[in-house]
């Protein structure tokens, strides 16, 4: 399972295609208004580790127990070239119910489906954010964290 360490603001460039290399490959993040954030010390501890970017003879030199964290990176295509997601993988699925609540967030489409899965009493009590709050677009600078705003973003 991949995730990303892209705060929501580098996210919702992403989403409109700003950030990556080529911009036609940005549409493969407009998939779903559904997401999981899990902060990383605690997605460490289940195992999560930084992909492992390069070409075939790294590949081929890496562990087979090793091999689910690469990915393919070709300097001469930008298409390729996905560093920018800073992402973690873990082998296998992710069992949510071992996370402690306060270190998950369930992104859902809107409020009203928030509420219906808050109503839900089989679901593990984490919180839950709609997606037009994580990734508003009316005042994305008001969350900005602090790494963004050091950078002068």
């Amino acid at each position: 399972m991949a995730f990303t360490e892209c705060s929501p603001l580098e996210i919702l460039e992403l989403l409109n295609g700003q950030t990556h290399p080529d911009p036609a490959e940005g549409f493969r993040w407009q998939r779903s208004k559904h997401g999981i954030a899990i902060t990383r010390g605690a997605l460490c501890q289940a195992g999560a580790l930084p992909v492992i970017h390069g070409d075939q003879r790294i590949y081929d030199c890496l562990p087979a127990d090793q091999r689910f964290r690469f990915v393919t990176f070709d300097r001469q295509q930008a298409s390729s070239d996905w560093t920018f997601e800073r992402e973690f993988r873990v082998e296998g699925d992710v069992d949510l119910t071992a996370f402690n609540p306060a270190h998950v967030i369930l992104i859902v489409e809107d409020r009203a489906e928030m509420f219906w899965v808050l109503a839900q009493r089989e679901v593990v009590p984490f919180p839950v954010m709609p997606f037009d709050y994580v990734f508003s677009t009316d005042d994305p600078y008001a969350r900005r964290t602090g790494r963004q705003r050091s950078v002068g973003l």
